[in-house]
């Protein structure tokens, strides 16, 4: 009877060798990279006691799962996971046994050693985030064993009328603390590069004005948030005494991120938010108010009662529908942007392609298509989070693309509107000239012709008269009339005239004005070095009514002003000749002026040769006058 005792046990030994972790002198190094085949898992719809599971446990209906990564989809059962773990070394052991989901509602960990059980205090989603056994945003449970002893847990999972999906791996203390070190730096790497994106749009939005700039920090934000609550770093960090709303943040942050999504993507191509214009936008409006209304409706499906009146699984599936239709329709919709012309829509095409994958890996995952990670499961466990850091990105490209195109259009238009301004402006001169002579022609025609004819009958009359009182009359009559065709001719000249004037032939009749203001005035005039080239020709027209405003403002200095000089300075380029004179040490701001009859005579002048006169005060009165001319 002895041996064969001796014999079963050994026999016990061989057997338990495949499905029970050994910790011997040489630590095992239990990682993330290889699957795990020591986990047995059980299922019912009954809440089972500690004896009751350590019962179903020896009567072997735990299966052997041989991997990692057990996903259940949408379930109303009670999940058991169970391990055995031999420690054979002398000392006691802490192993981590961690749940790499932390949306877990309650968790309670069980243990069996030399057939006592213990029951541990429960944690999870539904708790404040004190009661967990280890401060992560993860599920860590410390597993002891005591030394030369074998010790079975099993964890009970309750994650009822939701979508369970369950990584998990074993950790020695010293892996485990740098799994969580590595894990915190990479989420700390991606809200640094979230946060640097809103400052330098915060930035771009200061420098340029474009409300655009504001809905992508908005956006970005949004994002933040998604990040945060899929892995529960925001219930750590923001809300740790507030368990309910943990539970639902990870759906109403989607929610925000796509709405936030399709209103930048709309800003972004120029379509209205709520826009209806073919079957693409409605659907895309559509679900814009169905993200919108989810919501608040989250808070009523998702809350810490067991008797939900709405299904949590049919919510999560109108939910999920949703999602990928809205992403699918942005990107459906940038396509026909794209193709219609507006290149940038490429930006959104590539950022809402990354987040659509991302967000099926999660999506197959949580519903139990699948029971592994497709992309990067080397890294972090969830794609999703690649996805959307890629998308915020690439989105930001697209609007520092879209802004470099709008200004390019712009300068683009300002160049036409310059060329157009250059046509107007030859052809108002060509038009001024066919009308001056148009005029000139009417009053030779009309006028000069009829003072001629009065001058010839006037003559006639003064020759006929015996009086000497109606030939005085007579006489001055007929002087007065060859005033009257003098000047007549004179005009029809000067509006027939031309003719052009040089630069230099404009100096000299200015500085001419202003040594005869000078000598009749203890006041100082001061002509500034010239920029100008002398040789540069404009209408002599133009000059005539420069040179009368210019006396005019020099009448109005000597006048009224309290200054003792006057500055002039001008240049003059291809276009353009433009004057600043300064009266210094003005004692007070005379503007606004009453725009008297000086003023405005000043104002219609120089209007008058399609230019402009505007007064400004710094300490000194400036007047700043600009004429456009051609050469």
């Amino acid at each position: 009877m002895k041996y064969f005792l001796v014999f079963a046990f050994i026999l016990k030994v061989i057997i338990s060798f495949g499905n029970s972790i050994t910790i011997g002198e040489k630590p095992e190094v239990f990682s993330f990279f290889k699957p795990n085949i020591y986990v047995s898992h059980y299922s019912n719809v009954t809440n089972l006691n500690p004896n009751e599971l350590f019962k179903a446990l020896d009567e072997h209906k735990f299966k052997l799962l041989k991997q990692n990564i057990y996903n259940a989809g949408s379930t109303n059962s009670y999940h058991y996971l169970s391990v055995e773990i031999i420690n054979t070394k002398t000392n006691n052991e802490l192993i981590y046994w961690l749940i790499k989901n932390s949306a877990i509602n309650r968790i309670q960990l069980y243990s069996r050693t030399h057939n006592k059980i213990v029951v541990h205090e429960e944690f999870g989603d539904y708790y404040k985030f004190d009661k967990r056994p280890d401060d992560f945003f993860l599920l860590g449970v410390p597993l002891n064993i005591v030394a030369n002893t074998s010790t079975t847990f099993i964890l009970k999972i309750d994650k009822r009328n939701e979508n369970l999906f369950l990584p998990f791996n074993f950790y020695y203390p010293k892996y485990y603390q740098q799994f969580k070190n590595h894990l915190y730096l990479i989420y700390g790497l991606f809200i640094g590069v979230l946060i640097l994106m809103a400052l330098i749009n915060l930035f771009l939005y200061f420098s340029f004005k474009d409300s655009i700039h504001l809905y992508y920090i908005v956006y970005v934000f949004a994002n933040l948030f998604v990040i945060l609550s899929f892995e529960g770093i925001d219930f750590q960090l923001f809300y740790p005494n507030y368990p309910q709303f943990s539970n639902i943040s990870r759906y109403f942050s989607t929610c925000i991120e796509l709405a936030m999504a399709t209103v930048l993507y709309r800003k972004f191509v120029g379509i209205p938010v709520w826009d209806r214009r073919n079957i693409i936008q409605i659907l895309l409006t559509i679900c814009l108010v169905c993200n919108l209304f989810f919501i608040p409706f989250s808070f009523f499906v998702f809350n810490e009662y067991e008797n939900v009146v709405i299904s949590k699984t049919l919510f999560l599936r109108v939910f999920s529908v949703t999602n990928f239709l809205t992403m699918g329709l942005i990107i459906i919709s940038a396509i026909q942007k794209y193709r219609s012309g507006f290149k940038p829509a490429l930006f959104f095409i590539v950022a809402i392609g990354l987040l659509y994958i991302g967000g099926i890996e999660y999506s197959l995952n949580t519903n139990g298509i699948i029971t592994d990670n497709l992309l990067f499961k080397n890294i972090i466990p969830n794609t999703l989070v690649y996805g959307i850091m890629g998308e915020v990105i690439i989105v930001c490209l697209g609007i520092v693309s879209r802004y470099n195109r709008f200004k390019k259009e712009s300068d683009d238009f300002q160049k036409q509107i310059i060329k157009k301004q250059i046509e107007l402006n030859n052809a108002s001169i060509v038009f001024r000239e066919q009308e001056r002579k148009r005029i000139s022609d009417n009053i030779h025609d009309e006028i000069a012709s009829r003072i001629f004819g009065v001058r010839m009958m006037t003559e006639a009359i003064k020759n006929k008269t015996k009086s000497p009182e109606l030939f005085e009359q007579l006489n001055e009559l007929r002087l007065l009339l060859d005033t009257i065709a003098d000047k007549t001719r004179s005009v029809i000249i000067e509006l027939n005239d031309s003719s052009k004037t040089t630069l230099a032939s404009f100096i000299k009749e200015l500085v001419e004005m202003i040594n005869e203001f000078a000598q009749t005035s203890q006041k100082k005039f001061i002509i500034d070095r010239l920029i100008t080239n002398e040789n540069f020709e404009f209408p002599q027209l133009t000059s005539d009514q420069l040179i009368i405003t210019c006396r005019e403002i020099f009448t109005n200095f000597l006048r009224h002003s309290s200054s003792k000089e006057l500055s002039i300075t001008f240049k003059s380029d291809n276009n353009s000749i433009e004057f600043n004179l300064i009266e210094f040490d003005s004692k007070e701001n005379p503007l606004p002026f009453k725009e008297g009859n000086g003023i405005l005579s000043i104002k219609k002048r120089i209007e008058s040769i399609d230019g402009n006169v505007h007064w400004k005060f710094d300490g000194n009165l400036n007047t700043i006058i600009s004429v456009s001319v051609e050469k």
